[in-house]
């Protein structure tokens, strides 16, 4: 909606550095499962395919029976996707029917990554993911290595590409140290030129020196991985606390009833906000709230535990991305 303006330039630049990344070359059948009129899906996926001559298979809406019979048919070696892709793919009841052993790699973006399931996608499906991150207004600025070990993987969202920077800042825009969290600036040549007739929120976003602020939370560590800690807007201020929801997420996707989870801050008349998990269960399993909250109260300090456990049937998504839309839930349960 905000119209971001990227060149061509920035376009093949990225799709050179992140295929360098992936090992992508044109013996590799890539399954782009998401929409053209997305970055995700209209621009990076296509631009990997292109700069390396390989087979894209196209998907017209996503569902995860097709995604596995495409896969198997097809040949697929490298699969992309929001996590939620994944963990409809890895619990759907006709997982076992399909042959998915051509998958090499791929690439999961788009939201937090449990750490549960990119154990899951690696171990189930034997693909050896790669965990990134990027914007509309900096595509695929930050993927894992290739040969990163799992652990690796499954808790950071890689590394700058090559010839692009990060960094944190706090709220005054100063660098923070090592490990701290803070807000992820990004700068190179994939970021973007501004936005369509709007200098004011260019000129609020890019520094005259070219580093973009993204508005969302990370911390960085010795060796330049990234660690995704949520949009800002998510963080939860709870009774002086603050508290990341990737941080109890990735607690609630242990357990093994859990098929999808989201954790919202709503608003508390005596601490500010407090925790709130919205979540659904796999098919067929059953568990209480004070399951949830027990587990949880073994895992993290007491102010990280939710104060509200919520059952759904479904999340809420936003079109065509299947990403969890957290400002739904917000809407929907506010008081």
């Amino acid at each position: 909606p905000k119209g971001v303006v990227l060149s061509q330039r920035a376009r093949v630049f990225t799709g050179i550095r992140i295929s360098e990344r992936m090992l992508i070359t044109d013996d590799d059948v890539i399954l782009d499962p998401l929409p053209f009129c997305h970055e995700f899906g209209g621009f990076t996926i296509p631009s990997h395919a292109l700069v390396s001559g390989c087979t894209m298979v196209i998907m017209d809406v996503f569902n995860a029976e097709e995604a596995l019979r495409l896969i198997d048919k097809e040949g697929v070696s490298v699969i992309y996707g929001v996590p939620t892709m994944f963990t409809y793919m890895l619990n759907s009841p006709k997982f076992k029917d399909y042959d998915v052993s051509t998958l090499r790699t791929g690439y999961m973006s788009g939201a937090s990554c449990p750490l549960e399931l990119v154990k899951r996608v690696q171990d189930d499906m034997g693909c050896n993911i790669s965990v990134a991150y990027g914007l509309s207004e900096a595509p695929s600025h930050t993927i894992s290595e290739y040969d990163d070990a799992p652990e690796v993987k499954a808790s950071t969202i890689g590394k700058p590409i090559r010839e692009t920077e990060a960094k944190i800042v706090d709220d005054n825009h100063q660098d923070v140290p090592l490990g701290t969290t803070g807000e992820i600036v990004l700068r190179g040549k994939n970021i973007l030129n501004g936005y369509y007739k709007r200098p004011d929120l260019t000129e609020a976003a890019v520094t005259k020196d070219g580093w973009m602020y993204t508005k969302d939370l990370g911390r960085m560590d010795e060796k330049d991985y990234l660690y995704f800690m949520g949009r800002r807007e998510d963080r939860i201020k709870s009774g002086g606390f603050l508290v990341f929801p990737v941080e109890v997420e990735e607690v609630l996707y242990e357990l093994p009833y859990i098929s999808n989870a989201a954790v919202i801050g709503l608003s508390d008349p005596v601490k500010g906000e407090y925790i709130c998990a919205c979540m659904v269960l796999k098919r067929g399993m059953e568990a209480t709230e004070q399951d949830i909250v027990d587990y949880c109260k073994k895992q993290m300090a007491n102010y990280k535990v939710p104060t509200r456990i919520i059952f759904m049937d479904e999340l809420p998504l936003t079109p065509g991305t299947t990403k969890i839309k957290k400002s739904a839930l917000r809407d929907m349960f506010a008081t």
